[in-house]
């Protein structure tokens, strides 16, 4: 699979890929005319409206916004010392047991 970050360096290469789209008559008419006024075909239309969507999404996901306040009281959490967590230092001492990769 592709990665996101290839997906959006504009680098060209080789379309190979489809997607199969079952549509009403109305979504179907809907999609032929806005692409008409675009002046590009239903398929480039549906496309760049495809990508534009998924790169929408993520990055909802990768990026947020705060308030000024909230903002700086993120940023003066992350900044603090890390307080400890059982679990992970279970996990930690599991670890050392362990012996190397390649038996040395």
């Amino acid at each position: 699979m592709e990665s996101v970050e290839s997906c959006v360096t504009n680098k060209p290469e080789r379309k190979q890929h489809r997607f199969n789209l079952r549509l009403t008559s109305a979504q179907k008419a809907l999609v032929e005319y806005a692409a008409r006024v675009s002046g590009v075909s239903a398929s480039v239309f549906m496309l760049e409206a495809a990508v534009r969507s998924a790169e929408d999404v993520v990055a909802r996901q990768n990026r947020f916004v705060l308030p000024a306040g909230q903002w700086a009281e993120f940023v003066a959490r992350l900044d603090q010392p890390a307080r400890p967590i059982r679990e992970t230092k279970a996990l930690k001492d599991v670890g050392a047991k362990r012996e190397p990769l390649g038996g040395g």
